[in-house]
């Protein structure tokens, strides 16, 4: 016996796609909701945020390279090592054409608690211009020599400032804080955070050759701070390497139970302390010491919002 087809009714079939079109429905939302979840919206450079603009020239007002000396009466508060491990070249790869070229590594010098001093130059600037408003855009380019040994760590340019907060009896107390860009052992990115002596290293999520800098070759570098509220821990940090973003801190307290001012930029360049009393077969085994390295850093440019 031949079995005939059922043929659906006009209601039948308009019952069904209704149906089909709500359960596509909800499948959209379900999948927006998670893409929602697990998905962020790109975050745009801060350069291409902040609307006020300053830079740290390293041309004269004639045009001409700076001279150390002259480098040295623009900077803000003491400075080490500018006269005899700077100088100023002109090179490719940025729009000013001249770089600050540090020289390190080529000897040992330890103060009087055995600490070594940092190899390179050290100094802060404040931009003049600057009206604490609470947020800061640090950009610049660093190259690191094609034949650079990154067996010891160093530290790069990042932002410092001061605040005040509450100590265990409930008494104000003024503090200092900075953060650093750092290399490490085959060229690892992180980023040094110091309040008051308290250390905290951090390093980007998703590690991978995009997050280490490459010797000879020019690396771009760009930072975000945004200094949280007195009471709340809604402070952050970004930093971008390239233009990706490769390190995205939220809920950063640069000030506990205070508040935090960004005074300006921190400008350390070269090799990160380390204790005198190493032992003597490591000491003869480091050749950084005999060694001379060459970075270079383009101008510094600083923006707010």
């Amino acid at each position: 016996m031949i079995k005939q087809k059922k043929t659906l009714t006009k209601d039948e079939v308009q019952k069904l796609l209704f149906n089909f079109a709500g359960f596509s429905v909800l499948i959209g939302v379900g999948l927006y909701i998670l893409s929602s979840a697990f998905v962020r919206e790109e975050i745009a450079q801060c350069s291409k945020r902040f609307p006020v603009a300053t830079e740290l020239s390293f041309r004269s007002s004639e045009g001409t390279q700076l001279t150390p000396i002259e480098f040295q009466s623009v900077l803000s508060g003491e400075s080490q090592n500018i006269l005899e491990n700077t100088e100023f070249v002109e090179v490719d790869g940025n729009q000013s054409g001249v770089a600050l070229k540090v020289r390190m590594g080529d000897k040992s010098i330890h103060d009087a608690d055995g600490e070594q001093q940092i190899s390179g130059v050290k100094f802060r600037w404040a931009p003049s211009s600057y009206d604490n408003s609470g947020t800061g855009c640090l950009t610049y380019k660093v190259m690191l020599p094609e034949d650079f040994d990154f067996s010891r760590a160093g530290a790069l340019p990042g932002f410092h400032g001061e605040g005040d907060t509450k100590n265990d009896d409930g008494k104000a107390q003024d503090f200092k804080f900075v953060s650093r860009v750092n290399w490490g052992q085959n060229g690892e990115i992180s980023v040094r955070f110091v309040r008051d002596g308290e250390e905290r290293k951090m390093k980007p999520v998703g590690w991978g050759s995009s997050r280490r800098f490459k010797p000879g070759q020019w690396v771009d570098l760009e930072q975000e701070f945004v200094a949280n509220s007195p009471t709340e821990a809604d402070g952050m940090y970004r930093l971008w390497v390239n233009g990706e973003l490769v390190m995205d801190q939220e809920h950063v307290a640069w000030a506990p139970a205070g508040t935090a001012q960004l005074l300006g930029i921190t400008g350390a360049v070269g090799y990160t302390p380390r204790k005198k009393n190493r032992g003597r077969a490591d000491d003869q085994n480091d050749d950084t010491k005999s060694r001379v390295h060459f970075v270079h850093v383009t101008p510094f440019q600083f923006r707010w919002q």
